[in-house]
């Protein structure tokens, strides 16, 4: 039901099933720790998790999501290459699919990207298309571009359903890894 893997050719969505690993988890364990390598996407089949992230050391973690069974997460930080922006956690008994690095980057992002080039880019933007920087703000504030959205790609999932369905957003970092 994910809009992500609507447009995933069939014979993806295959592999994709017969790679992913099944986990089972106990209440409160760690599936994933802020600051950690990125090296798995999960989906979460059975239980519910939740999602934490500890803005300065010595602070209490801030909760940001409960997740329920049929969520997917951890993707932003195979996307970015980035460490975990936050901490997923179990509340009940669980179970987790996760997908190594590799064959997420092969079943699920390259199918997906729709990579444009700058003309194109423009064109689209004048006919009513807008900008969304997905970097962090101090790197917008350097160099943003003129009338972008800048939305920190490990924010943009909560505020996806801010974003105006009836626009298209071309979406850009500084290198296209986010």
């Amino acid at each position: 039901r994910s809009p992500l893997y609507i447009n995933l050719p069939v014979t993806n969505i295959q592999r994709l099933m017969s790679s992913m690993e099944a986990i089972a988890f106990n209440r409160g364990d760690v599936i994933v720790r802020q600051g950690d390598f990125g090296d798995y996407f999960y989906f979460l089949s059975k239980g519910q998790a939740r999602v934490v992230r500890q803005a300065r050391e010595g602070e209490p973690p801030v909760l940001l999501a409960e997740l329920n069974a049929g969520v997917s997460f951890g993707e932003e930080a195979l996307v970015a290459g980035l460490p975990r922006n936050a901490t997923v956690s179990m509340v009940t008994e669980g179970r987790v699919m996760r997908l190594c690095k590799a064959d997420f980057e092969e079943l699920v992002l390259a199918p997906t990207l729709n990579c444009i080039a700058w003309v194109e880019a423009e064109k689209l933007i004048a006919a009513g298309a807008r900008w969304l920087d997905v970097r962090f703000s101090e790197e917008f504030e350097d160099d943003g571009l003129v009338g972008a959205l800048n939305v920190p790609l490990g924010m943009l999932r909560m505020r996806l359903a801010k974003l105006e369905r009836q626009i298209d957003y071309i979406v850009y970092c500084n290198d296209g890894k986010r």
